[in-house]
């Protein structure tokens, strides 16, 4: 269970076929192992499967060693490794709203860096999930997402969120899990990251508070006249 990511390869010194040596929107067959190095991988790789693509893996396993990320934004440095017959999803940046699903499907994670912490590992026989809500610079500055799952398998894994991706200088501060029982959730919000930043002295508070009350201001010529 839990969340799946998938690393953008630039080969420095590799031997195979990378997922990334196929056109955007394409998959098909790769088998790979290689050191990666560009602006924000610093990696050894291994991977092998029918398919992996933008919105899943089809029978593969993948590994990694080092640091990952799309940008510097999301950089993580640490140590991941996923397994699975079938692992996909999506989501709908217009609409707020996603989902994933997994069949017999594994993966373990320790990293941390510019967007979190993960720490856990977990194998389902079948596993989903489904995400609400999203993360717009020109939409609301108190934007929420919150991620609710359930698999048949076991699985522990913690994940703190405070990252920053849609860049409008808002921390989206969260928590996140894989229980036992067979549970996941996350849930990250950009009002915890103004309220951190109020407490900081980094921001005004959203609702100024006056310093004399109205009531007060209308009785005060009462009283003294």
């Amino acid at each position: 269970m839990g969340q799946q990511y998938r690393t953008p390869a630039q080969e420095s010194s590799a031997v195979g076929w990378s997922p990334d040596r196929y056109p955007e929107g394409q998959a098909g067959p790769y088998a790979h192992l290689g050191y990666y190095n560009d602006e924000s991988n610093t990696a050894l790789q291994a991977g092998l499967g029918v398919a992996s693509g933008e919105n899943g893996n089809l029978m593969s396993a993948n590994g990694t060693v080092g640091t990952w990320g799309e940008t510097s934004a999301d950089a993580r440095v640490g140590v991941k490794a996923d397994a699975q017959v079938v692992k996909g999803g999506g989501f709908s940046e217009e609409y707020g709203i996603g989902g994933e699903a997994g069949l017999a499907d594994a993966s373990a994670e320790m990293s941390v860096g510019a967007d979190g912490l993960t720490v856990g590992a977990g194998a389902a026989l079948i596993d989903g999930a489904v995400t609400l809500g999203g993360f717009n610079a020109d939409d609301s500055a108190l934007d929420s997402q919150l991620r609710i799952g359930a698999g048949l398998g076991p699985g522990v894994t913690g994940r703190a969120h405070w990252g920053d991706s849609d860049g409008d200088g808002y921390q989206e501060l969260g928590l996140g899990a894989d229980i036992p029982c067979g549970l996941s959730f996350d849930v990250k919000t950009e009002a915890l990251g103004h309220a951190w930043d109020w407490l900081m002295g980094e921001e005004a508070p959203a609702t100024e508070v006056p310093a004399v009350s109205p009531i007060a201001e209308d009785v005060a010529p009462i009283l003294t006249s």
